[in-house]
């Protein structure tokens, strides 16, 4: 199409994404046309911005037929925030939510309150690398593996690992359960963000989610507990004394944890934005 006037391409991107049954069409609009005009929401807003060309024109539509079509955002964009940070993001890679990052709190929380002069760190089910790149950038005298069975999520943590600039982490691809078996080295603190959707939920998860975002990150089992499972049978030998075990949770699990570690020292659960159950921090 042609570039519409300068002060209507945030209405032309909303409406089509409004049309196409999109919740944040307005947010996600000022998304598409900052990363393709390479211009500032206030300039959007403002009508400011420059007038996008043929082929940025181009690129706009290309994007709103992706987003259209149920293609995550951030898979769109190549990028998501975590943290306040700009966090690369590959199709069929677990979109970093909102609510992980109090896991990530708590964990740096934990982090600065043990005596220890270079703690260290394993993330398990790394995805993007979010949680310990987090880790590692907040608390400077750490260091981490991250490990994960999925080669593109281990290619895109390597890669937002060098972005950062950091050589306090590591990524390992392989089965967790290898790696733990494997391994006998002991951390002060295991992050996890495990699968905890049950196998039977899938395909009723939107269509951004279920269709589009790989499933070994989503599926846990029958009843979404197969990974808290193992967790809770594996990771003992893997912590250090006064180590402990973070991981984020669906609300509705939350009875079921708490008795699945009822005979751990420690347990703390911490709620989400919403009040709910979402992390819990747990001590053999």
């Amino acid at each position: 199409m042609n570039a519409p006037d300068t002060g209507s391409i945030l209405d032309y991107v909303e409406d089509k994404l409004s049309g196409a049954g999109i919740e944040n069409s307005r947010m996600e609009a000022g998304w598409i046309i900052e990363e393709i005009l390479g211009c500032s929401l206030t300039q959007i807003i403002a009508w400011t911005h420059p007038a996008p060309t043929g082929s940025q024109m181009a690129r706009i539509d290309e994007f709103i037929s992706k987003r259209s079509a149920g293609q995550p955002i951030q898979h769109i964009l190549g990028y998501t925030y975590f943290y306040g940070r700009k966090f690369l993001v590959k199709p069929g890679i677990l979109v970093p939510r909102p609510e992980t990052e109090i896991l990530a709190s708590r964990a740096l929380e934990y982090l600065r309150s043990i005596e220890e002069s270079a703690p260290r760190i394993l993330d398990l089910y790394t995805g993007s690398g979010n949680i310990l790149l987090t880790a590692l950038i907040e608390c400077p005298q750490a260091t981490g593996v991250g490990v994960d069975i999925d080669p593109a999520a281990i290619s895109c943590a390597e890669e937002n690992s060098s972005r950062f600039d950091l050589q306090s982490s590591t990524f390992m691809l392989t089965d967790i359960r290898k790696y733990l078996a494997g391994t006998t080295e002991r951390f002060n603190l295991i992050t996890a963000n495990p699968p905890y959707v049950s196998t039977a939920d899938i395909p009723g998860l939107m269509p951004e989610v279920k269709d589009h975002e790989n499933h070994l990150s989503l599926d846990g089992g029958t009843d979404g507990m197969d990974q808290y499972r193992f967790l809770e049978a594996n990771t003992h030998r893997n912590l250090k004394e006064n180590g402990a075990l973070i991981f984020e949770l669906d609300p509705s699990l939350s009875p079921d944890l708490r008795a699945l570690f009822s005979n751990w020292s420690t347990s703390q659960v911490y709620s989400d934005y919403s009040g709910s159950d979402r992390i819990m921090l747990v001590k053999p």
